[in-house]
């Protein structure tokens, strides 16, 4: 089992220097995992909390994250968007890995679509024209009818990670987290990593990994704000050996 891992400084967008890398916070790992294959991928819809299951490549590709997870050979804690996607994913990897139980965390979930939620783009470019411009104009702080925008969606995302790592405070182990791939290259932005013009261009392959350190500061300048967390790998989806 391989996985390729990316130079993330040949992605688009990247701000990160080595030597932000090199002093990384020694604290506890975070394993962002995205989703496998959803049914009906094709369709290129709007699905954002839409609640759609895993396809059959879909429960193969969260196997092999599991298979590739059960290689590192640490116990973890297991976390999940509450959407089944996530939710599957996460009980593959439980499968494969023996670690669980898969505790949920709303703030996981994707960006809210709102009304556009189970649209194709081509719907809504032609029942929304205004709107779906607008969006095109300010993709990240756009705010779809009854939904959020990214940006809004990654601190939302963030805030439950931070929520995770305070309410496991004690633990050393890594943590992993199943979740979508709109919040986590919204968060690995507002994290600095890379500049919100090229959110798009950060690969979210289907159970495509990130991996994430996060330290509690000793003395936070600002007490909302106790953890340190950076990026330091991203990872593709899962390949056999």
């Amino acid at each position: 089992m391989s996985i390729p891992s990316q130079d993330i400084f040949s992605i688009p967008g990247c701000l990160l220097a080595t030597s932000e890398l090199e002093a990384a916070p020694s604290g506890r790992k975070i394993i962002l995992v995205r989703h496998g294959e959803i049914q009906d991928a094709h369709l290129i819809r709007c699905i954002g909390r839409l609640d759609v299951p895993l396809s059959k490549k879909g429960h193969s590709e969260a196997h092999q994250a599991g298979k590739w997870l059960k290689k590192q050979d640490f116990s973890f804690s297991l976390w999940s968007s509450p959407l089944t996607r996530c939710q599957q994913t996460a009980k593959a990897i439980q499968e494969e890995t023996g670690y669980g139980p898969i505790h949920t965390e709303d703030d996981l979930m994707e960006m809210a679509a709102g009304a556009w939620e189970g649209m194709t783009f081509t719907e809504i470019q032609e029942k929304h024209p205004k709107e779906y411009e607008e969006r095109g104009k300010n993709l990240i702080h756009y705010q779809t009818p009854d939904g959020e925008s990214f940006f809004d969606a990654g601190a939302r995302f963030l805030r439950g990670i931070k929520k995770i790592l305070t309410l496991e405070e004690s633990h050393t182990d890594p943590l992993v987290i199943v979740a979508h791939s709109g919040v986590i290259r919204s968060a690995l932005c507002h994290l600095g990593a890379w500049s919100f013009d090229y959110m798009l261009c950060i690969p979210q392959p289907n159970a495509g990994v990130t991996i994430l350190q996060a330290k509690k500061e000793a003395n936070p300048t600002d007490s909302n704000k106790p953890w340190k967390i950076i990026p330091t790998e991203q990872i593709g989806m899962p390949t056999a050996d």
